[in-house]
C-alpha cells in the first residue's frame, strides 16, 4: 500500500501492520514547539534506562511518583 504522510499516523499504521498488510506510507514528521527539539531528535536507550537530548546531555529515565503537573 502507498499513501503520503497525511496517512502516515500511528493508529493506521498499526492497524496495517495488524492484518498483515506491507505498506510504503510516509510516516507524519514529529511535531516540536517552537524554540524546542522534536521528540525524535532524542535518543532513548531503555538497556541503560537513559535518554540523550541532541546537545548531548544524557539523563535518567525515572519512574513518575505522585502527581505532577
Amino acid at each position: 500500500m502507498f499513501g503520503d504522510a497525511a496517512y502516515g499516523a500511528g493508529e493506521l499504521l498499526k492497524l496495517l501492520d495488524d492484518n498483515g498488510v506491507r505498506n510504503l506510507i510516509k510516516v507524519q514528521p514529529s511535531p516540536s514547539v517552537k524554540g524546542h527539539f522534536s521528540k525524535d531528535r532524542f535518543t532513548i536507550d531503555l538497556n541503560t534506562r537513559t535518554v540523550r537530548c541532541p546537545a548531548a546531555v544524557t539523563a535518567p529515565i525515572a519512574a513518575r511518583i505522585g502527581r505532577h503537573w
